[in-house]
């Protein structure tokens, strides 16, 4: 239903160095090895619609963990109006330091 009101994604401009400091501990090597696996995308062109699926897999030396995502984004033109993502792990909570 259209209803004449368009939400626009609102973005925060986050400093390079604060963006690193964020991801350290997933990508600094504290929780082993990771490594994206792309799996399928679907474009709806006519729509600017678009789901992407892909696999992170964490695995350290006592384990390995698999998270599952699909991201839902709408484009209006080259502009992102909409994004969301769904998740699914194979386990209830990561290890932690």
């Amino acid at each position: 239903m259209d209803t004449g009101i368009t939400q626009e994604l609102q973005l925060e401009y986050r400093p390079l160095d604060a963006i690193k400091t964020a991801f350290g501990p997933l990508v600094g090597g504290s929780r082993g090895k990771i490594w994206f696996d792309g799996e399928d995308t679907f474009v709806e062109t006519e729509s600017g619609k678009v789901l992407t699926s892909w696999r992170l897999t964490l695995e350290t030396d006592e384990s390995k963990s698999i998270i599952r995502d699909l991201d839902s984004q709408e484009f209006n033109g080259n502009k992102l109006t909409k994004k969301m993502a769904y998740m699914k792990v194979d386990k209830p909570r990561l290890k932690t330091n």
